[in-house]
């Protein structure tokens, strides 16, 4: 039992300051008398210490803050190196409970050391107490002593689902792609254990990271060779990698790989693809893609119907965007404030107040109530065609719900109300916006 009684010292004197220096010089001197002549009576000045230990606990003043050098002093791993040297010096639970001890502590290296001497003294060790050793060695970022301890593993134990999850998540956290490759095949393939969803996403998204679309689409499909079918999140992580990067060839066997694998495909996975196509401006071909989700039953939502929407806005084709909001109409997808105001913007911006009065009145008629965005752009094409009095009556629904008229705003409708000039009807209403606390900087001259 001598080496629990080690440990329960240097746990004692680790937590103190023993602020007496003589006592401190007599430790130095047990100690250095213990180290060096260990061979003669070692059992009579291990006694000696354990008691001056004792005694500076009892007797003398402590705190939580260490002696520097008294701490290198101490460190256990140089009772552990000693005692370990002897036959009968622990068991092996002691041996084990000191490992587990260390792991907690995040004395990963220390632990390690300690399994070692544990295989030269050809004890057997239990399975966890590798795995805790393992997992201490990747929490604390050596990842390279924790493969050579799997190694190790190979040898003495038999590595469970837990070891190679452990080392499989650490070569994916420091991207080590090889080494996780590698270790995923092998428990795969040669162990037969199962591989949880958020690691396989988790060695997706780092080769997507890396642009290794090939070693991605190899070990995706290896799983499918053996039964193992990714879900279809996995796929989605790869999909939406190839997307966005522009490899949309490559998306689209992926997509239709995805489909002869017998996955219903979600509108998540037609969003990415449509958003990538708009992107690119092959807008057609998004408009596509809408109809194939139906003919799929995935029914497109608002994002997706509003991206090709917002598509045909940017490049200008009024016709495909106002086809495109009948479509979301008709298959009772009802266009949210947004989708309209980008139709509100187009028109307003080529001076079609026509169109623009269309969308607003289908905008009302659906109950979508319209936010400062609708009334700046209508109040801006408006401008735009001088229709002062249709101006004004839209102000004063702007300020009767009370929002904001920005400053760009006023000075727009001050240049339309001077270029178009101020009759009787106008100077009424412009009267009553300024009694609601909007005041333009403008001259009755009627």
């Amino acid at each position: 039992m001598y080496l629990v009684h080690i440990y329960e010292i240097h746990t004692i004197v680790t937590q103190a300051h023993i602020r007496k220096q003589n006592s401190f010089v007599l430790l130095l001197f047990f100690h250095a008398s213990y180290v060096f002549f260990k061979a003669f009576c070692k059992r009579i000045i291990f006694a000696l210490y354990s008691l001056l230990c004792f005694l500076n606990s009892v007797f003398f003043s402590f705190n939580r803050s260490l002696h520097p050098s008294f701490v290198s002093l101490l460190q256990h791993r140089v009772f552990v190196h000693s005692f370990l040297q002897q036959r009968h010096c622990s068991t092996q639970e002691d041996l084990e409970t000191l490992i587990s001890s260390l792991c907690e502590k995040n004395n990963a290296m220390e632990a390690f050391n300690l399994l070692s001497k544990i295989k030269v003294r050809n004890l057997t060790s239990k399975l966890d107490i590798y795995n805790k050793v393992l997992q201490s060695l990747v929490n604390t970022s050596n990842i390279a002593v924790a493969s050579k301890l799997f190694d190790q593993m190979k040898e003495d134990v038999s590595p469970n689902k837990i070891t190679y999850m452990s080392l499989f998540n650490a070569y994916c956290k420091f991207a080590r792609i090889e080494e996780a490759c590698d270790l995923l095949e092998e428990m795969i393939l040669q162990k037969g254990f199962g591989l949880e969803t958020n690691l396989l996403n988790l060695l997706v998204g780092e080769l997507v990271k890396a642009g290794r679309w090939k070693t991605c689409h190899r070990i995706l499909f290896k799983l499918c060779d053996i039964g193992y079918i990714p879900p279809l999140v996995t796929f989605n992580i790869f999909f939406s990698g190839l997307c966005r990067s522009g490899l949309m060839p490559q998306a689209c066997k992926i997509l239709d790989d995805m489909i002869n694998l017998g996955f219903s495909l979600d509108v998540y996975t037609y969003s990415i693809m449509i958003h990538t196509l708009c992107k690119a401006n092959k807008l057609d071909e998004a408009h596509r893609l809408l109809k194939a989700m139906r003919s799929r039953r995935c029914m497109p939502d608002v994002v997706c119907y509003s991206t090709v929407l917002h598509g045909y806005v940017r490049l200008g084709k009024p016709e495909s965007a106002m086809r495109t909001m009948d479509e979301m109409c008709e298959n009772g997808c009802l266009p949210d404030v947004v989708a309209y105001n980008s139709l509100l913007s187009m028109f307003s911006k080529q001076g079609d107040t026509i169109n623009a009065y269309v969308i607003w009145d289908k905008m009302n008629a659906n109950g979508i109530i319209p936010d400062h965005i609708s009334y700046t752009s209508m109040l801006d094409g408006l401008c735009r065609r001088n229709k002062v009095k249709e101006c004004l009556k839209l102000l004063r629904e702007m300020l009767k719900r009370k929002l904001i008229v920005d400053i760009p705003l006023q000075r727009k409708l001050s240049e339309c109300i001077q270029r178009h000039g101020i009759d009787v009807e106008t100077k009424t209403m412009l009267t009553e916006i300024k009694e609601n606390g909007l005041d333009f900087e403008i001259t009755f001259n009627c």
